[in-house]
């Protein structure tokens, strides 16, 4: 027969496990933040997010749209262009026409994202003129402007035959410049022909031969001009032509062709 047992039944206070825990030092923290970083830096699992390329941002300035213009006349483009990435002289820059196409080449912006560029040579009608802007991978930012050439009667006709597209000019050396010109009621010997730069002003006048010719030798300043070729008959009507053209430094120039310039060194280049 199983006797009751004597002993003492003893209640012992139960420890609650929820009991909030004192702060840490914050010394302690600091420690266990620097241990972190240290783990992390020595093959601990990091994760690094690449934040998505944006487009270059591309806003046309001038002119506003909707801006009319005679057939032949000088019109000038601004815009400003920026991009996440890209500096903005490292941007790709196009100018466009929905008539007439491709309008610039190589072109870029200032160091403050500044674009400028000029032509005379738009057709008679209503341009959707653009201005794509890529960056080193690829993405493109464009905006476009409205603008209408209305056609002059009777205005003559001219085209730049020199320079062409790949030609450029050379410090000290004279560059024949010429240009064709046509008019539907006046012989080519009764119109004028105006030579004209942005950074030298007027070079030259000449009246065409009867082939409707006009040329001249002229030797330009260093740097990058911006050429208008005017021909205006005895009505007074005018039409113009423009090209860029780069005239390049001596010292820039391999004249023995062994690679080096005498801005890189090549102390006999000749």
């Amino acid at each position: 027969m199983r006797r009751p047992s004597t002993a003492l039944a003893i209640s012992r206070p139960v420890r609650s496990r929820s009991r909030a825990r004192e702060p840490k030092p914050a010394i302690e923290t600091c420690a266990w933040s620097m241990l972190a970083l240290f783990l992390a830096s020595c093959g601990g699992d990091v994760s690094i997010t690449e934040t998505e390329n944006e487009p270059p941002d591309v806003s046309i300035t001038n002119p506003a749209d909707g801006t009319e213009f005679a057939e032949g006349e000088l019109i000038p483009f601004a815009a400003l262009v920026s991009d996440d990435r890209d500096s903005p002289e490292d941007l790709y820059l196009l100018w466009t026409s929905d008539l007439d196409g491709e309008l610039s080449q190589d072109l870029t912006a200032d160091s403050e994202g500044r674009v400028s560029f000029a032509t005379a040579n738009l057709l008679p009608g209503s341009h959707a003129v653009s201005l794509l802007a890529f960056d080193s991978d690829g993405e493109e930012g464009s905006d476009h402007v409205s603008v209408l050439v209305y056609e002059l009667p009777d205005a003559p006709e001219i085209q730049m035959v020199h320079p062409e597209a790949d030609e450029y000019g050379i410090e000290d050396e004279p560059f024949e410049f010429m240009a064709w010109v046509d008019d539907a009621v006046d012989p080519p010997g009764d119109l004028v022909v105006y030579f004209d730069s942005d950074l030298d002003d007027e070079f030259c006048v000449e009246q065409p031969d009867s082939t409707g010719i006009a040329a001249c030798e002229e030797v330009l300043s260093v740097g990058e001009h911006l050429l208008t070729f005017q021909v205006e008959d005895t009505e007074g009507y005018t039409a113009s032509a423009t090209a860029y053209f780069r005239v390049l430094s001596g010292d820039t120039i391999d004249d023995d062709g062994d690679g080096y310039a005498e801005v890189d060194g090549d102390c006999d280049d000749a």
